[in-house]
């Protein structure tokens, strides 16, 4: 991960970025975000966690915070940010709303057959589901205070 302070004219690495980090996402109360996998494509071990900055992307540190999974993802917007759990010994994935008390479950043990889920909204949640052999399903969740 890069980062410039300069109006794009020079580019610094920033420390300690997870090696396999993806989706940076801006949490209101928590800096930016990134998920990690457990390890690569490649079959090399990696630090799965989620990552905060506080720094805007310069420094990076586990998120006080963790999820258990093998692959963790993040997405945000408007406020709501969710969070995707992939445990892959079981092949399943639950998913989290990020609260002021931290993690909240949202969906869990879903069967992890080519799942994802992007968020529409302050409140709404749409979960793509692909089952092997199936047409694609989409369901909406909307989030109750």
């Amino acid at each position: 991960m890069w980062y410039t302070e300069d109006g794009w004219a020079s580019w610094e690495v920033a420390s300690g970025f997870p090696k396999d980090g993806e989706r940076l996402v801006y949490a209101p109360t928590d800096g930016l975000l990134a998920g990690t996998r457990a390890w690569d494509l490649t079959g090399e071990t990696l630090a799965s966690g989620i990552w905060q900055s506080l720094d805007e992307g310069r420094t990076w540190q586990l998120f006080p915070c963790q999820l258990d999974g093998h692959w963790l993802s993040v997405d945000a917007r408007n406020g709501l940010v969710v969070a995707r759990a992939d445990d892959w010994d079981s092949h399943s994935a639950a998913w989290y709303e990020l609260t002021e008390a931290g993690w909240r479950v949202i969906r869990d043990n879903e069967p992890d057959v080519n799942v994802s889920f992007r968020i529409a909204g302050r409140d709404l949640v749409y979960f793509i589901h692909r089952p092997i052999d199936s047409p694609l399903i989409i369901q909406r969740g909307v989030r109750t205070r």
